[in-house]
């Protein structure tokens, strides 16, 4: 499945972390969508990226669409973006801490360059 949207600003917490993502709208996606960390591909100026595609909610409970680039780690907000959703890892979790969320972060990175 395939969307484009174009990149806005976050508030900048998975930078933070050492995991910046793109973030984007959450109106009007692929109905099959459902919530969780996917394995996917990004085309960023005429480049693929391999990706992890989060969505669902954040500490609050607003629902986020965000895709953390793989060795990708440059400011492209404005942007369009066309995404393209593969296997899913695993569903939202909620963590305890924001080491918790780290560690969970780093295994679905791991997952998904053996993956791909």
């Amino acid at each position: 499945m395939f969307f484009t949207r174009q990149v806005q600003h976050g508030e900048k917490v998975g930078r933070k972390i050492g995991f910046p993502t793109l973030n984007f709208e959450v109106e009007d996606l692929p109905d099959q969508l459902e919530q969780g960390v996917y394995a996917a591909y990004a085309s960023v100026e005429g480049n693929r990226h391999k990706g992890a595609l989060y969505l669902g909610p954040k500490k609050g409970g607003d629902i986020v669409l965000e895709l953390h680039l793989l060795d990708f780690d440059r400011q492209i907000y404005g942007q369009s973006v066309e995404v393209e959703v593969l296997d899913k890892i695993r569903d939202p979790q909620k963590f305890n801490s924001v080491e918790e969320m780290t560690s969970a972060i780093k295994k679905d990175v791991e997952e998904i360059r053996r993956a791909m």
